[in-house]
């Protein structure tokens, strides 16, 4: 069994302004990006076979989605957030690739 473990930046307290609306920021961006990877690596039903064997490609697009999440904890507004601060935060985000037997 393959885990992936998320590591995210610590934020200060002043950065953290509103923390409504950020799993509807993750959740959104998360399926946005995974369905625009989706789209763009299409190829015909034999990639299709091989993605319901390999989930990888989601891993990156929750993290996208963590960082927005993040990122719309900054804001007055519910789930919204600056584009410049999400990919700031993302480079931040480590993944660690667990495997057990």
């Amino acid at each position: 069994m393959v885990t992936y473990v998320y590591g995210l930046p610590r934020l200060s307290v002043e950065e953290l302004v509103n923390p409504i609306g950020a799993g509807d920021a993750c959740s959104g961006v998360t399926l946005s990006a995974a369905l625009m990877r989706r789209q763009k690596e299409k190829g015909g039903e034999e990639r299709r076979a091989k993605e319901e064997e390999d989930d990888t490609w989601v891993v990156p697009a929750f993290r996208l989605g963590l960082a927005a999440a993040s990122a719309s904890c900054g804001e007055e507004d519910n789930s919204t957030f600056k584009l410049e601060r999400v990919w700031a935060l993302e480079g931040l985000i480590t993944i660690e690739v667990q495997v057990t037997r």
